[in-house]
């Protein structure tokens, strides 16, 4: 599959909660761990081993065996061909596949879990008009979205979520192996019933915290239908003189919202 090219903006929708003007006003975004997400199998997919060809089996090995400095009760001058002869061992690697594969799987499970408690990711939209974003994520219209250029980091870094009717399967020799597409399987895909976020991840070693990013970064914010006048007035004295500013409306004929740029300061009466 191609790779997916980056949109030239990100959009993050938010409540109108103290927190979110907090991070506004600090040009941070905030990462949660994987635990916390709202999709109970966000980034917990199963973790199997199927039947191994040769070439994994030797992955195995190398991944399993004492360090090589280790004498062997065969080859005690040559730790090496001690091993290789394992591997040429049917007897031998009947009885070492089963348990080897099982202690595979626990210890990168283990690994998963570890990571889903301590690992950060901040999630984000490909677009700023979508209505079941505004109603999930920004107080059912009352909220606000931002709008981030991705020229700059950690926008740069934004990776899109891939959407499937059923829970795939992770190899384990290949997270052993630390194959790439394996470890974006795990952290990007989620079911097909997420497919109207059009979301993509940024990651961070730590989560549960803030992360700054180049406040020129901050290019727009939209304003919900329902957001109050008050915090509209918030939002333009939080916003750069780079951001521009928009209210969403209803379409007349479709069902859907429409942006409509404004200038800084409508739709706040004046004292």
């Amino acid at each position: 599959m191609a790779a997916q090219p980056l949109p030239g903006h990100l959009y993050k929708y938010q409540g109108v909660r103290d927190y979110c003007f907090e991070n506004l006003a600090k040009s941070q975004a905030w990462y949660s761990t994987p635990l916390n997400l709202d999709d109970p199998y966000d980034c917990n997919i199963r973790i199997k081993v199927n039947k191994i060809n040769r070439p994994e089996m030797v992955l195995l090995y190398e991944h399993y065996k004492p360090p090589l400095g280790k004498k062997g009760k065969t080859y005690k001058d040559d730790p090496q061909q001690f091993w290789e002869s394992l591997l040429n061992d049917p007897a031998f690697n009947e009885k070492f596949i089963t348990p080897v594969l099982q202690a595979a799987e626990h210890e990168l499970e283990a690994r998963r879990k570890k990571w889903s408690r301590e690992r950060g990711v901040a999630c984000f939209s490909a677009r700023p008009d979508i209505l079941l974003m505004w109603s999930h994520y920004a107080m059912g219209h009352a909220g606000f979205c931002l709008e981030y250029d991705t020229s700059d980091l950690p926008f740069l870094n934004a990776r899109p979520v891939r959407y499937r009717n059923k829970i795939p399967a992770i190899n384990a020799l290949d997270l052993i192996a630390a194959n790439p597409a394996t470890l974006d399987l795990l952290l990007l895909t989620k079911g097909m019933e997420w497919k109207y976020q059009q979301e993509w991840r940024i990651f961070s070693q730590k989560g549960n915290q803030p992360v700054e990013y180049v406040p020129e970064c901050l290019s727009g914010i939209y304003f919900g239908l329902k957001l109050e006048p008050g915090y509209k007035e918030q939002l333009y004295r939080l916003g750069g003189p780079q951001t521009a500013f928009y209210q969403m409306e209803k379409s007349e004929d479709e069902y859907k919202i429409i942006a409509r740029r404004i200038e800084r300061g409508e739709g706040v009466q004046s004292k």
